[in-house]
C-alpha cells in the first residue's frame, strides 16, 4: 500500500547570505502541507564573509578555469556547516531522523547565468545523503534551466500549493535578497518571475557603510531623502520588466555602485535604494492586464517597515475627496465644547443637499466602475476625526492638505451636514459622475504609507493611532464600570 503523506526536510540559504532556514513538513507532495517545525541558524561571521568574498571573485572572473577551485574549497566549508546544523536540528526536534523520508537542499547561489545554461549552488548533497542515509534532492535551478526554464524563481511552486484554492487574481511577492512574484488564478499559475533587487542592495550598502548586516525596520534609511534622479538613472540602465519570465543574479546589479551616488550622503543613498526596491515591486501591476484582488507579501523584506510603507504607498494610490462644501461652521461642535465654548447655533441643514449628496454616494457604491475604496460621513469631530477613523479601520495612511482659503481649525473640526469623505481608485468615472449630478467635490489628498498626515500640521503612525484609540476605549469602559460600582 502506497503512503499518502511523507516527511520532508528543506534546507535553504538565499541571496541575502544571512543563514540557513530549516523547514520540516508533512505533505502529500501536492496540496496538503503541514508544518512540523521551522528553524533558523545564523551564519557565523567567518563563513558569511567567505561566501560573500567568493561570490565577488566569481563576478570578477573572466575565465572559468578557476571556478572549480574556488567552489571546491568553499563548498566543503559550507557543507560541513550544514551537517553540523542538521545534527543540531534533529537534537531539538521531536521528529527523529528515521522518520524523515527525503531532504531537499538549496545552498547559496554563487553563479546564476541561465543564458549560458549555468547555475551553481553550494551544498554537497552526496555528503549529506551518506551522513544520514536519506535521499537528497538538489540542483533545483540547474535542472529547471535544462528543462528550458530560467532556474528562478523556485518559490512559485509553493505559492501555488498554498494559495491556489482561492479563485481570485492573487499576486504573491517574495522579498528576499532578490525579489520575485507569482501571479495566480485558482489552480492555474499564469506566470512567475524575478523582479529585481529586494534586500540585497540595501543589506550590502549597510554592511559597507554602517557596519550593519541590514537596516532594522528601515531606521537608518529614514534619516535620508529619496533622490529620484538616481531612481531614474537606475531604471534606464536595465529594463527590469522587458519580458517574463526573467531571473537575476546579484551581479546583474553591478551598475548600481559608488560611481552613481558618490556625491550623495550615505543616508540619502540608503533611502533611495529602499525606495528603488519598492518601486520595482510596484511596477508589477503595470505589466499585468488583470484586476488584482489581493497582494500577499513574504520574505525577509516584510520586516523592513519603511520598505513595506513605500510599497503600500506606490500600490495604493487612491485619491481622497470631500463630497459637499465646507464653510467652517464651529458653533456647538465637539471642538468648541472641548474649548468650553457653548455659544452660537448649530449649522443649518439643507435637505436638498442632504438628499442629493446621499444619493450620489449611494449610486457610486452601486457603480463598480467608480471603484470607491472607502467612504465615511463627516459628523462629530469633523473631517479630522472621520479621516482618523478611516485610517484606523483600513490600517492605511493618508496624506491630507488643508485648503488655503479657510482657517485650519474651522476646516478640520467643522461638523456641517451633507458631507462625506471618499477614497477613489478611478478618478475619471468619479469626476464624471459628480459633474453629471452637479455635486460639489474637493480633492484633499491621497491614501499613502503608514502615517496619518496633515501636511505641515501633524503626522502620526497608524499603529500609534490604533493604540491610542484602543487605550481610550479601555479607559472609557473602566470609568463606566467604576461609576456603576459607586
Amino acid at each position: 500500500m502506497k503512503r499518502k503523506e511523507f516527511y520532508a526536510l528543506g534546507v535553504m540559504s538565499g541571496t541575502s547570505t544571512d543563514g540557513l532556514d530549516f523547514s520540516l513538513i508533512k505533505s502529500d507532495g501536492k496540496e496538503k502541507i503541514k508544518i512540523i517545525q521551522n528553524k533558523y541558524y545564523k551564519f557565523n561571521h567567518k563563513l558569511k564573509i567567505k561566501i560573500l568574498n567568493a561570490i565577488n571573485e566569481f563576478k570578477q572572473l573572466k575565465k572559468s578555469n578557476k571556478e572549480n577551485e574556488i567552489f571546491k574549497n568553499l563548498n566543503e566549508d559550507f557543507s560541513r556547516y550544514v551537517l553540523k546544523k542538521l545534527n543540531l536540528f534533529f537534537l531539538s526536534s521531536k521528529t527523529k531522523i528515521n522518520k524523515i523520508d527525503i531532504i531537499g537542499i538549496h545552498g547559496n547561489t554563487v553563479i546564476h547565468d541561465p543564458k549560458k545554461g549555468k547555475s551553481l549552488q553550494l551544498g554537497d548533497a552526496e555528503l549529506i545523503s551518506k551522513e544520514f542515509n536519506k535521499p537528497v534532492i538538489y540542483d533545483f535551478r540547474k535542472n529547471d534551466i535544462l528543462l528550458g526554464g530560467e532556474g528562478a524563481p523556485l518559490v512559485p511552486i509553493f505559492h501555488r500549493a498554498i494559495f491556489s484554492k482561492k479563485k481570485k487574481n492573487i499576486i504573491v511577492v517574495n522579498i528576499g535578497g532578490i525579489s520575485n512574484f507569482t501571479f495566480l488564478n485558482g489552480k492555474k499559475t499564469f506566470f512567475a518571475s524575478d523582479i529585481g533587487p529586494g534586500n540585497i542592495l540595501i543589506d550590502d550598502f549597510c554592511h559597507k557603510n554602517f557596519n550593519k548586516s541590514y537596516d532594522f525596520e528601515g531606521k537608518i534609511a529614514k534619516k535620508g531623502k529619496i533622490k529620484f534622479k538616481l531612481i531614474n538613472l537606475w531604471l534606464k540602465k536595465k529594463n527590469f520588466f522587458e519580458k517574463f519570465p526573467k531571473s537575476f543574479d546579484t551581479q546583474d546589479f553591478n551598475f548600481i555602485n559608488s560611481r552613481n551616488y558618490k556625491t550623495y550622503s550615505t543616508y540619502d543613498v540608503l533611502r533611495t535604494l529602499t525606495f528603488f526596491s519598492a518601486k520595482l515591486i510596484s511596477m508589477i501591476k503595470m505589466s499585468i492586464n488583470f484586476k488584482i484582488d489581493s497582494w500577499i507579501f513574504s520574505g525577509g523584506g516584510v520586516n523592513n517597515s519603511l520598505l513595506m510603507s513605500d510599497i503600500k504607498s506606490l500600490l495604493i494610490n487612491d485619491n481622497i475627496y470631500i463630497v459637499g462644501k465646507t464653510k467652517g461652521h464651529l458653533s456647538l461642535s465637539v471642538h468648541n465644547q472641548i474649548c468650553n465654548d457653548n455659544s452660537g447655533t448649530p449649522p443649518k441643514v439643507n435637505f436638498n443637499h442632504e438628499k442629493k449628496n446621499g444619493n450620489f454616494i449611494l449610486n457610486l457604491a452601486k457603480n463598480i466602475r467608480a471603484d470607491i475604496s472607502g467612504c465615511h460621513d463627516i459628523a462629530e469631530g469633523g473631517i479630522i476625526i472621520s479621516l482618523a477613523e478611516m485610517c484606523i479601520k483600513s490600517k492605511l495612511g493618508a496624506s491630507i492638505e488643508i485648503p488655503k482659503n479657510i482657517k485650519k481649525r474651522n476646516w478640520l473640526f467643522s461638523e456641517e451636514p451633507s458631507r462625506y469623505i471618499v477614497s477613489v481608485k478611478n478618478d475619471k468615472d468619479f469626476l464624471k459622475e459628480a459633474k453629471k449630478q452637479k455635486v460639489f467635490i474637493k480633492k484633499i489628498g491621497k491614501v499613502s504609507g503608514d502615517n496619518f498626515k496633515i501636511i505641515n500640521e501633524l503626522e502620526i503612525p497608524i499603529k500609534k493611532l490604533i493604540k491610542y484609540n484602543n487605550s481610550w476605549f479601555k479607559n472609557y469602559l473602566r470609568i463606566e464600570n467604576d461609576t456603576k460600582t459607586e
